[in-house]
């Protein structure tokens, strides 16, 4: 019984305990910012497709006139090595299908691609010109973005931050209470993702232009308007009320 009652005491004192500590208010914001920056990269990717009965003269045709369009990026634009990269090398043989649903050979096809990134944004139209004079199949993908969106994180985060500062205290204010220091900060995305939320403008011409017998079918535009590129940073805080 002296024990029963010990017991009970011990649990009375502990809710009591409970019960006395006041409970902590909180206001949760979430506030995202946005900042607009002019691309300082502009990628597009290069076709040279070659057909031939015979298979090492498809070759050697394709080979040539990407050797001729390296030589124009390398040396006539002053592209360096790293900024050029192969994307694809396919050969294979094509078919026609006839009314008798016949198979006849038509010869191979051989097709290479080559991304290039060009920094220096006066030298695009020329450089299409250029690798379209060599015998380009095609100009596809061109698109505008950043080298290094990364170095732009501190800026969008600070700004993100104020904004969540300056809603959090208004909402205070207008519930008649005192803002406190911050109890919690998350991000989203994460730092390390910053990256991946870049926005790639492409522009309008990215479908591609077709070429024939190392002619455009259409004539180059007669200018590409880089734009601007948003990057946006969301944040979550928790405030301590007072």
């Amino acid at each position: 019984m002296k024990k029963t009652l010990i017991a009970a005491l011990v649990i009375l004192l502990a809710l009591t305990s409970l019960t006395a500590q006041p409970q902590t208010r909180t206001l949760s914001i979430k506030e995202t910012a946005e900042i607009s920056v002019s691309p300082d990269l502009c990628i597009m990717t290069i076709l040279v497709e070659t057909t031939n009965k015979d298979r090492n003269e498809a070759y050697n045709e394709n080979k040539d006139i990407m050797s001729r369009i390296i030589t124009v990026l390398k040396d006539d634009s002053e592209i360096e090595a790293k900024d050029i990269q192969t994307t694809h090398f396919t050969a294979k043989p094509i078919y026609r299908r006839t009314v008798l649903n016949k198979h006849v050979f038509e010869g191979y096809n051989i097709s290479t691609g080559l991304k290039v990134k060009i920094r220096d944004f006066t030298k695009i139209l020329p450089i299409m010109d250029a690798v379209i004079q060599a015998g380009a199949t095609k100009i596809t993908n061109v698109t505008f973005t950043l080298d290094e969106p990364k170095k732009y994180e501190a800026e969008v985060r600070e700004k993100a931050m104020k904004a969540a500062q300056t809603k959090a205290s208004q909402i205070a204010k207008l519930s008649g209470v005192e803002l406190g220091k911050p109890l919690s900060v998350s991000e989203f995305p994460p730092p390390q993702s910053f990256e991946a939320q870049q926005y790639r403008r492409v522009v309008a011409m990215a479908a591609g232009l077709q070429i024939q017998g190392g002619r455009t079918a259409e004539s180059v535009p007669v200018a590409l308007e880089p734009g601007e590129i948003k990057l946006s940073y969301t944040i979550y805080v928790t405030y301590e009320l007072e």
